[in-house]
């Protein structure tokens, strides 16, 4: 996946060791694993090379016959067609269709492919405020309501669903409260707006473990 699968890294790794896997990590920044065209509005042009990676990667996966593959990525993404920039509500069907076909030969390796639900974001970047309220992490705590959008995960879970896949779901180990916060205990849950720092990455490997076991655990 993109940067919100890397982001899982440190928390997966802990899974991995724990469990004595190989964990072959493949991910590309902006470009998502559903199989639709990488649009980058810094530039207001195609990420060609994320095609190819993707074609590459998933080449890799199937020659490899892993045990399990783990898909994530961002809601925060844009895509092209026929020169028009798809935005907003109009990019769910491209999502979905691009889905269903990397799952199809993510499947082929004869993989569990599991799905991870995208991480929620925060309103303000946390290094700023912080700084700017050392005395108040409440100050730049983000309301669940913009932090995770339901919506998004209605279409994940309808990708799930469609395919046959098990989709998990992160959102209340990250923001267990309303609102949700930038620091619990003592540790800093985000480094910018949409990426979690590795360190309460690493922190959440226990529920990803139980997640991971519940959703390779035979359907009864």
């Amino acid at each position: 996946g993109d940067s919100h699968a890397l982001e899982w890294f440190p928390s997966l790794n802990e899974v991995a060791i724990e469990n004595k896997w190989k964990l072959l990590s493949l991910t590309m920044s902006a470009c998502s694993p559903a199989d639709f065209p990488a649009y980058d509005p810094g530039t207001a042009s195609l990420m060609k090379n994320c095609a190819i990676w993707r074609i590459a990667t998933i080449k890799r996966i199937i020659a490899a016959h892993p045990y399990m593959v783990l898909v994530a990525s961002t809601r925060g993404f844009e895509t092209e067609k026929n020169g028009i920039v798809i935005k907003g509500l109009q990019r769910i069907p491209f999502f979905v269709e691009g889905m269903k076909r990397t799952i199809s030969k993510l499947k082929s390796s004869g993989a569990r492919v599991l799905m991870m639900s995208d991480t929620p974001v925060v309103a303000k970047d946390p290094l700023v405020c912080l700084s700017a309220h050392p005395k108040s992490t409440l100050a730049c705590a983000t309301p669940v309501a913009t932090a995770i959008s339901n919506d998004w995960i209605a279409t994940e879970t309808q990708v799930a669903t469609q395919n046959s896949i098990q989709l998990i779901k992160p959102q209340m180990w990250i923001c267990p409260t309303d609102p949700c916060p930038v620091v619990i205990g003592n540790i800093l849950t985000y480094f910018d707006t949409g990426h979690m720092t590795a360190t309460f990455a690493q922190a959440l490997a226990g529920e990803l473990k139980v997640a991971i076991a519940k959703a390779l655990s035979p359907v009864k």
